[in-house]
């Protein structure tokens, strides 16, 4: 009656949507620590119609995404970098909404105020918006793959970022319905 129902995934720890929040926002981050503004990467997402990947986190609690991701990535055998990066901030104690700083900055009523640029300082020393591929290849991952800017435009950098965030939660969906989706 919901419209909904119910899929079979292969046995693994943790639900499935934790799971695929993890790597998505891991993703994320990867590219924040390659040298992506994580308000342009949420922006751009926002705009595919896909969640704001920080602002999610901040919601969901910097200190509980902490908790969750190192599981799920060391699972997955991905780089837990991201998990050092959210680390970092929670022991400053920049929790999210919560504590009213996370990635973001947040009133007593917990409506987003601003951009807590303290973050990107915390991991560059010198942050770009549209970064070169030199800036990018310091990345632990494919993020280095994006081109510089001198020879792609906007919309293709939109293009990689989203689909660098979203492609990897494809993948780890279709692995967890083991190669065979249907809907009985």
């Amino acid at each position: 009656s919901l419209g909904k129902w119910p899929i079979g995934v292969n046995d693994a720890r943790g639900f499935l949507l934790s799971r695929l929040f993890a790597i998505y926002c891991s993703q994320a981050i990867d590219l924040m620590l390659g040298g992506w503004d994580f308000e342009v990467i949420d922006t751009w997402l926002d705009e595919a119609g896909f969640p704001r990947a920080f602002e999610t986190m901040d919601e969901s609690g910097l200190d509980v995404c902490l908790a969750i991701f190192p599981q799920v990535l060391q699972q997955l055998h991905i780089d837990p970098m991201p998990c050092l990066a959210l680390q970092q901030l929670v022991r400053q104690k920049a929790l999210g909404k919560k504590t009213g700083l996370g990635f973001y900055t947040y009133d007593k009523q917990g409506r987003k105020t601003g951009v807590n640029r303290s973050v990107l300082h915390l991991f560059h020393s010198n942050v770009r918006t549209v970064p070169s591929s030199s800036s990018l290849s310091s990345s632990s991952s494919t993020a280095a793959a994006v081109a510089s800017e001198e020879q792609r435009g906007e919309e293709s950098h939109k293009r990689d970022i989203v689909d660098y965030c979203v492609l990897a939660i494809v993948n780890s969906a279709a692995s967890c319905l083991g190669g065979v989706a249907r809907a009985d």
